[in-house]
Formats: structure tokens, C-alpha cells, sequence
């Protein structure tokens, strides 16, 4: 039997699917759901069952088929018009196959554990240190000496050509940095307990940087680059000197004890900022950014003070710059008053007063 759509009134809703609650039966792979379809037809003014059966299956025998699919209808000889009728109702089950859960979402991958750097090791800045000089025993060999100045002058400056006869076969090129310096007087300790005013070594007094622009015959012409101090005729070359601003802080040697045997410029009373000579180096345990603290000659440790555990308040602080075998070149970096030649420095161990 056959249903002619061209009857359908406007009113008619489009098939529709009901899904029957409790009628889902449950299965290893899946489930039936129950399901119902058909129209929906609002009653008119004047319509009966045998209206309708005709309508839809054009046979007004159905009736009886249509009243059973409405079983709110109470008397079919006479229906309210607006009341909603089902036509052609079917009820079925369908398998709907059980879905498969998604894979789980694979574990995130550790977040990389980034170390913190360690922090940098204390330090201590000084920018001057390049024209810092030192005392050495023998006197360094010269690598070569200026003859003279292009413009045949004795003193020469930052800028300035100079001509230098070498006094090796290192082979050099243009480009190549040199420090220039120049001997001064022997050094001698006064307070060395074995030897009386022994002598340290030769003060090698820093000037300044040349860089080479041409080689010929042993003679070398350079350009002054960095001026420290006044360079003249006869100052000789050293292989540059390529020393850190930023000097790390090392640990002192315990139960360090010397004294200042001279400031750099040769000058009686000192303080903080200015470069000394100490008597103690590599022989005694010194390195470069050691530190120590200074005392006057009456401030050096007594039985007194030992027994009490303390000594006296430090006057200042020194920070060893360049360690020779037996005398080291050190920076006054903090000073309550000003120093002279003998002045105390020792390894701080126990509190200050």
C-alpha cells in the first residue's frame, strides 16, 4: 500500500525519529536502540478517520488502522479538529555498534630539567690593572728596545711611530701586541729576617701598548697604542700581557703574614687605589685574587691576643694583582687611614675588634 504525498497537508511534520527510553539492549560490541516514525497530521474542521484513511492511503478502509496508531482518539466517529493524529507509524530497532574509546593521550614528555647556571664565582673589577707592574728576579729579558721615534723625538706618545731593534729570532708579524716597559731600580726587603735588606729584583715599571706594522732586517716599526706613562728612547718590549679585568676571588693562605716593601711610584704614604709590592709570593702560597687585610706594625698579633681569640680592627684590604716566586704585586682596595713601607698584611682568621 502506498502513501500519495501530494495529500500531505502543509501541516504535516517531516518523519521524525522518537528513540524509546529503556529500550536500549546493551551488547559486547554495542546496542539496539528502539525507534518509531511516521507523519503527523493536525485534524481539520469536518474530518473523520474514513477522511483521513482516504487522504493518506487513498482507501477509507484504513481507518480503523489509523484510530488503532492513536490510541488518545476516544470516539473515531468524531475527532476535534486540531487534535494531532499519527499516519503510517512504524516502530524498529537499530544497532548502533559500540564505539571504541579513544586512545589515550600518550604522557606529555618531561619538561626538560634546565639547571640553573651556578652562580659566578666573586670577583673583583679592575680595568687598571694592565699597566700594573711587578718586581722579578732575574730581570725579564728584552725582547727588543726602541732606537728611536719617527719624528726623532726622545719621548714619544699614543699615536706615535716608533723603531725597535729586536733582540730575538721569534719571528713576528704585523698586528702583533707588545707591552713596553722599563727596568727600574733593584728592590730590596728590609724586613727579610735572614738577609738583611735582600734584594727581591728589578722593578719592571708598565708604559704602555705598541702594535707592529712592519718588520725588516731585525728592526720592527710599531705604532704606540695605549700610553701609561711617558715612553723615551731606550724603553724596551715584552710579549703583551693579556691580564683580566675581572680578577675571581681566591681564598687566602692561613696564617699569611708579610709586609709592604714599597709603592709603586716609589711614594712614602699610600692608601686606597694604589698598586704595592708585598715580600710574600708563589713561594709562600700567594695567587692572584687572594685577599688579606693590613695592620700597622703595632696591630700584628700577640700571645695576648691569641689567648683571647681576637685581633685587632683591620686598618684596610689588599688583593694580590700578580704573584711573583718571592714578592707578589698588590691593589689597596679599602683603607681607613693611610699606609707606609712596613705596613702588615696577614690573613684574617679570627674577628675584628
Amino acid at each position: 500500500m502506498s502513501i500519495n504525498p501530494t495529500k500531505i497537508g502543509v501541516v504535516v511534520i517531516l518523519a521524525c525519529v522518537l528513540a524509546f527510553c529503556g529500550q536500549a539492549f546493551s551488547q559486547d560490541e554495542g546496542e539496539y536502540i528502539g525507534w518509531r516514525q511516521g507523519l503527523e497530521y493536525t485534524v481539520q474542521e469536518g474530518d473523520t478517520l474514513w477522511d483521513i484513511s482516504e487522504k493518506f492511503f487513498d482507501t477509507p478502509a484504513m481507518w480503523p488502522e489509523v484510530w488503532k496508531q492513536n490510541p488518545h482518539i476516544k470516539n473515531p466517529h468524531w475527532i476535534e479538529p486540531g487534535t494531532v493524529i499519527n499516519i503510517y507509524v512504524e516502530d524498529g530497532m537499530t544497532y548502533i555498534p559500540k564505539e571504541e574509546p579513544p586512545p589515550p593521550e600518550p604522557e606529555p614528555e618531561p619538561e626538560p630539567v634546565v639547571e640553573e647556571p651556578p652562580p659566578p664565582p666573586p670577583a673583583y673589577w679592575y680595568p687598571a690593572i694592565e699597566k700594573a707592574g711587578f718586581i722579578r728576579k732575574p730581570e725579564l729579558d728584552s725582547l727588543g728596545e726602541i732606537r728611536k721615534t719617527q719624528d726623532g723625538r726622545e719621548m714619544a706618545g699614543t699615536g706615535a711611530a716608533i723603531y725597535v731593534s729586536l733582540n730575538t729570532d721569534d719571528q713576528y708579524a704585523e698586528g702583533d701586541r707588545f707591552t713596553i716597559w722599563r727596568p727600574l731600580d733593584k728592590v730590596k726587603d728590609p724586613f727579610n729576617g735572614k738577609f738583611r735588606k735582600a734584594t727581591i729584583g728589578t722593578q719592571h715599571w708598565i708604559l704602555g701598548e705598541a702594535v707592529c706594522t712592519h718588520i725588516s732586517n731585525g728592526t720592527m716599526k710599531a705604532v704606540i697604542e695605549k700610553t701609561y706613562r711617558s715612553i723615551m728612547v731606550g724603553d724596551q718590549l715584552m710579549p703583551y700581557r693579556n691580564l683580566p679585568s675581572n680578577i675571581v676571588i681566591q681564598p687566602g693562605v692561613p696564617g699569611m703574614e708579610g709586609r709592604i716593601v714599597m709603592e709603586e711610584n716609589n711614594s712614602g704614604i699610600f692608601g686606597a687605589g694604589d698598586v704595592v709590592f708585598v715580600n710574600k709570593g708563589t713561594d709562600d702560597g700567594l695567587k692572584e685574587g687572594q685577599m688579606y687585610s693590613l695592620y700597622h706594625d703595632q696591630n700584628v698579633k700577640s700571645d695576648l691576643f691569641e689567648d683571647d681569640g681576637l685581633f685587632q680592627e683591620s686598618l684596610g684590604k689588599i688583593i694580590v694583582l700578580i704573584a711573583q716566586n718571592n714578592n707578589s704585586t698588590v691593589l689597596i682596595t679599602e683603607s681607613k687611614e693611610d699606609f707606609n713601607v712596613g705596613t702588615v698584611f696577614r690573613t684574617q682568621q679570627l674577628i675584628d675588634r
